[in-house]
């Protein structure tokens, strides 16, 4: 016991902490017994921020949370919104999406992942306005994604 609580005391400094309080944790469930209080805390903390985080953030709010390497937890890099919206428009048909993903990556200097996460923000706000426009002759592509 002396040791979760050295190791929990090491979340997010030592980058060992982490692993091994999962595999601390992972046992107890196997074995079908109750994680012991500060343990469960532990987890708790860190699943309740990644589930507050923004999409997109969840899995640095996780790392952080868990106390994984280093995850600074600087703002979302921008990306004007603007723009990925018209590539979506423009490009947005789930078969180019990768080549899409990977342009937007470049030109903002951002993980494809983020990109990603950037282009489903910019079809779900594109899909949310479609429902307020109304009738009009000429119909916005389907932001569905099909």
């Amino acid at each position: 016991m002396a040791d979760l609580h050295r190791l929990l005391d090491a979340a997010g400094i030592d980058p060992e902490a982490a692993p091994k309080l999962l595999k601390v944790a992972a046992e107890y469930l196997r074995r079908g017994e109750a994680l012991p209080p500060n343990l469960a805390k532990y987890l708790a903390k860190a699943f309740e921020r990644a589930a507050k985080a923004e999409r997109g953030e969840q899995v640095n709010a996780l790392k952080v949370g868990l106390g994984f390497g280093v995850v600074t937890d600087a703002p979302r890099k921008p990306i004007h919104k603007g723009d990925v919206a018209l590539a979506v428009v423009v490009h947005g048909d789930k078969e180019e999406e990768i080549g899409l993903r990977s342009a937007i990556a470049e030109a903002y200097g951002v993980a494809k992942n983020t990109a990603k996460s950037r282009i489903q923000d910019a079809r779900d706000e594109l899909k949310e306005a479609h429902k307020h426009v109304g009738n009009i002759r000429v119909r916005p592509r389907d932001f569905e994604g099909k």
